[in-house]
């Protein structure tokens, strides 16, 4: 009976895979799927004729998988014709419950052009098929009519925290 019991178990738990394990392409290939309580540290720099500073904003997964700003760290005398750091993630992208981030990408309209890229779905097999389009013609996912992509400037810089410290 407990071997039973035993094969049934693992029978199920291999039939049900996270949805942060399943998908093309492989983790680790530049990118990673977001989930809670992950979070994303923004960090952008701003210039007027020289370098004048960064402002920094935390997004975290939340259960129901949406980014949530969960801090904001302003600049003082920030350029006005450049948005604030919170400013730089779609609200479009945020509201959806699947995630996942690119370390960089390259789009073909300009080849110098690099930037991590966010998406949002609001389920796997969607987001495993904007995934595939990313990959195989950059442009067509992250223009400007996407409501499913953010791209970030060149002068921002994007990382994850897998463990983020619980605010007090």
């Amino acid at each position: 009976m407990k071997t039973l019991l035993l094969t049934l178990t693992l029978l199920f738990a291999s039939c049900t895979t996270p949805h942060w394990r399943s998908g093309p392409p492989a983790p680790g290939r530049g990118w990673i799927d977001l989930i809670p309580p992950m979070q994303l540290r923004v960090e952008n720099a701003y210039y007027r004729t020289s370098y004048v500073g960064t402002e920094i904003a935390h997004y975290q997964v939340q259960k129901n998988g949406r980014l949530r700003l969960v801090s904001a760290q302003p600049m003082k005398d920030r350029p006005r014709d450049q948005p604030p750091v919170e400013q730089l993630m779609q609200p479009s992208v945020r509201r959806y419950r699947y995630h996942r981030f690119y370390f960089e990408v390259l789009f073909k309209r300009n080849s110098s052009a690099r930037g991590s890229v966010v998406l949002g779905a609001s389920s796997t097999a969607e987001l495993d098929r904007l995934s595939e389009q990313l990959l195989a013609d950059p442009d067509s996912v992250c223009n400007d009519r996407s409501t499913h992509c953010t791209v970030f400037p060149k002068n921002c810089s994007v990382s994850v925290d897998a463990n983020p410290i619980p605010p007090a």
